[in-house]
């Protein structure tokens, strides 16, 4: 059985029930290309065999396999996406204490990349919430074909940082969720927060190194997000861009949020921590393998301003874009956001969206399993900024 044919039966055999997180972070793309790697590369070979072992006895609902399965999946879609790129990636021989998982030689130095899985906060329990309220979505679903409307059309938010615990607030004298979905500052802390969990520095103390982290579970407007800050185009205003936050953020600097109508204020509160390249200066690199919201996987890559040009060079090869403290190539970023001219404010309704859904999953032939996608590739077209309910 091939890597493609295994996940395609596993998506299939869920989307009859539910919506599972995890499968929609297999590309079957990135799986026939596995496939088609696996004869000849000894690595992907292992990786293939690794989790086709472990999804054996696989049917459907959340399993600790399958989160194992697509950590063994993300690393070797990630080393297939570097060496098209160029980067010769040879696998770091095991020994008992931790090492990389990469190697590579460029102008007769070697570097060092370590891969990152980014899971779901609050582990299983967020998984399986997801997919609980994507039954229930399937269901309400299934209740408007059988009362016999024309157009039937069902939401499921996908929120992979939702936590359930609160704090108290002070001034309100009450209990607030701790989790706020469209808030770039929970999402920079909490991502900060997962990285430095999973940074060992005995893996990255060999010689110049990397860190790649894989967010393809989380699908976002990632160009924008690279910038220090840009303006979303619904309303506007003002937003710190989370990515590049992540990366070079330092302590209380005050980030802002996309308004919910206007007038709104845009104040988002004060970061309680510093970016992953302030906190550790031994890291050449820092970067984001992230899922567009049109399905592409891209490379986002941050350096500080004063990296040798040759590590300029690695980042530029290693990614589709990359950007540094000081902001060097965000006008790149922003030359593709105003390209359209004046910005003009328009009412975009759940009806409109849902029309276009519609339209797009005609237009792909009607395929299950894909609703979140074309829910948001039509919030996307219909030009609506902040899509992802993080």
């Amino acid at each position: 059985m091939t890597l493609h044919s295994r996940i395609l039966k596993a998506k299939q055999a869920n989307a009859e029930y539910m919506t599972n997180p995890l499968l929609l972070g297999f590309s079957l793309d990135e799986c026939k290309a596995i496939d088609n790697i696996a004869d000849s590369d000894q690595f992907v070979r292992g990786k293939v065999k690794e989790i086709l072992d472990l999804l054996h006895d696989y049917d459907v609902d959340y399993d600790e396999k399958l989160k194992s399965a697509f950590e063994a999946y993300s690393e070797a879609a990630t080393y297939i996406q570097l060496r098209e790129k160029g980067i010769p990636l040879e696998r770091v021989r095991e020994t008992k204490s931790k090492r990389p998982d990469f190697q590579f030689k460029h102008a007769g130095q070697t570097y060092y990349i370590e891969i990152k899985t980014l899971s779901f906060a609050d582990g299983a329990s967020n998984y399986r919430q997801t997919m609980e309220e994507g039954l229930e979505a399937e269901i309400h679903l299934q209740d408007q074909v059988a009362s016999g409307k024309d157009i039937s059309f069902s939401e499921t938010e996908i929120q992979p940082l939702r936590k359930d615990s609160s704090i108290y607030d002070p001034i309100s004298q009450k209990y607030r969720p701790i989790y706020d979905p469209t808030s770039p500052r929970y999402f920079i802390e909490t991502i900060i927060k997962k990285i430095n969990q999973n940074i060992k520095i005995e893996q990255l103390e060999l010689g110049d190194s990397f860190l790649l982290i894989d967010m393809s579970l989380f699908p976002g407007r990632y160009e924008e997000w690279s910038l220090p800050i840009f303006q979303e185009k619904t309303y506007g205003s003002m937003v710190s861009g989370a990515l590049w936050h992540i990366a070079f953020a330092t302590l209380n600097e005050m980030i802002f949020r996309p308004i919910e109508f206007e007038g709104k204020s845009n104040i988002d509160g004060r970061l309680q921590c510093e970016g992953v390249l302030v906190q550790h200066t031994f890291l050449k690199g820092l970067l984001f393998r992230t899922t567009l919201l049109s399905g592409q996987r891209y490379i986002t890559a941050f350096i500080r301003s004063n990296e040798p040009e040759q590590i300029r060079n690695i980042i530029a090869v290693m990614s589709n874009y990359w950007n540094d403290d000081l902001n060097t190539n965000g006008w790149k970023v922003l030359q593709n956001h105003f390209s359209e001219g004046t910005r003009h404010v328009k009412v975009v309704t759940k009806d409109m969206v849902e029309s276009r859904a519609y339209s797009i999953w005609e237009n792909e032939g009607r395929e299950h399993g894909k609703d979140w996608a074309h829910w948001f590739k039509a919030k996307e077209e219909l030009g609506l900024s902040h899509d992802l309910h993080i």
